[in-house]
């Protein structure tokens, strides 16, 4: 048996660090079958499937709120590629530089989205989804290669 963690690691003055971590469980430990083994492991029964980022995003907000000093957070692709991730990032207003695929699209100024205006005399239901309203494209992030305002890691 192992064990798959997430953790919040942390850098200074050439030194790294773990600060925080937490026990990941894959989506089938909540089922019927394992429940006997979560007894036995003591997970505790408020215990719920959440998605590695979803963890992640909480080491975070609790290394910020106890004060630790950090100016930006740093992922793999498992983070970059969780708009939901990236969202809550953005919302706390922390920078970050996570790792996408190429084919992520991304916009180059931040557009203006929102629900948009329902026409009069349309049938059915009112428009209900957020979108961008305004005239922004996205582009995908292989199309940044060699911009001069951007700069890319490879491994």
């Amino acid at each position: 048996m192992g064990q798959v963690a997430v953790g919040l690691g942390y850098y200074k003055d050439g030194q790294w660090m773990m600060v925080d971590a937490g026990l990941y469980l894959p989506r089938n430990w909540f089922d019927d079958a394992h429940a006997e083994l979560r007894r036995r492991w003591h997970i505790p029964r408020s215990r719920t499937f959440a998605t590695k980022p979803e963890p992640g995003l909480s080491l975070i907000r609790r290394a910020k709120a106890q004060c630790l000093p950090f100016e930006v957070v740093t992922a793999d692709s498992l983070y970059g590629r969780d708009s939901h991730f990236r969202a809550e990032l953005d919302a706390d207003d922390l920078i970050y530089v996570l790792d996408v695929p190429v084919t992520t699209r991304v916009y180059l100024s931040k557009p203006v989205v929102g629900v948009p205006e329902t026409p009069p005399g349309k049938l059915g239901r009112p428009f209900s989804q957020v979108q961008v309203l305004s005239d922004e494209q996205s582009v995908e992030v292989r199309s940044l290669f060699g911009h001069p305002d951007f700069t890319f890691l490879s491994s």
